[in-house]
């Protein structure tokens, strides 16, 4: 049986629960540590109904009351994109000890075109969490999912693709398509490591996809790469859509000035 405990670790310990307390929705953020500021990312639509104050982010000790700063937020609702700039002292104060900011550069890339790959999502589903009102706390389990490579663009489902007649359809420039459900071979974890279903995907939206070589997951520095944003779910074709990160990391070099190529 293949274990999953370090790879899940390592990528849970870049992800974090967000909780929009107008709607009661539930999302995952990505920690971003690009030097010149600290961000989580996450989807565009966490922020509907609310102002950017009313959701709450969690870094991981489990008794933060503290509604975090947003000192900067920016949405690109088509791509249904964001992303969130934390102050720097709150987040050296309210930094959990298992949580770890991802460095771009500093990712482990995959020679993709010589290696197998999967691709991997680490979130919390709705299903898995919940907020104590009283004490304006999150309370979320983590899970991982991994999943074949994207659903070449030839194998699309009829009616996905945006056209004219179908404005609010996906881009296959910007956007893949990952298996998930009970038809598909996907594996869940739970944060115990315990095998389980495939979980309901709401709440996963905004967690990293990542593309990882499944020969070096157990190794202590597994080969992964981030590869893209989860951002909604066609539950008549148990597909996840996600939207390719390369627009949200341009945005954020010429935003921050700072530059992410090796």
């Amino acid at each position: 049986m293949i274990s999953y405990t370090q790879f899940h670790r390592r990528l849970n310990s870049h992800s974090i629960p967000l909780f929009n307390k107008q709607t009661g929705d539930i999302a995952t953020g990505l920690l971003l540590d690009i030097h010149v500021a600290k961000l989580v990312l996450t989807v565009a639509h966490i922020f509907e109904g609310a102002d950017p104050a009313d959701l709450l982010v969690s870094l991981g000790i489990s008794s933060q009351s503290y509604t975090m700063k947003k000192e900067k937020v920016w949405q690109d609702l088509a791509l249904d994109l964001a992303y969130i700039q934390l102050n720097p002292f709150e987040t050296t104060i309210f930094q959990g000890d298992g949580v770890k900011f991802f460095q771009p550069h500093k990712g482990t890339p995959l020679n993709a075109p010589h290696k197998p790959f999967r691709c991997a999502i680490c979130g919390f589903p709705s299903k898995m969490a919940s907020y104590k009102k009283s004490d304006n706390i999150i309370e979320a389990s983590t899970c991982l999912v991994t999943s074949p490579p994207p659903l070449p663009y030839e194998q699309w489902p009829p009616g996905i693709e945006a056209t004219p007649e179908n404005p609010n359809g996906k881009n296959p420039k910007v956007n893949f398509l990952l298996k998930h459900g009970p038809k598909q071979s996907t594996f869940t974890l739970n944060e115990h490591q315990a095998p389980t279903s495939p979980v309901d995907p709401r709440g996963l939206s905004g967690a990293g996809i990542w593309i990882f070589n499944p020969e070096s997951e157990n190794d202590d520095a597994p080969e992964y790469s981030l590869f893209g944003i989860q951002t909604s779910f066609y539950h008549t074709h148990d597909l996840l859509v996600s939207t390719a990160v390369e627009p949200l990391m341009k945005q954020i070099e010429q935003d921050y000035r700072v530059s992410f190529s090796n």
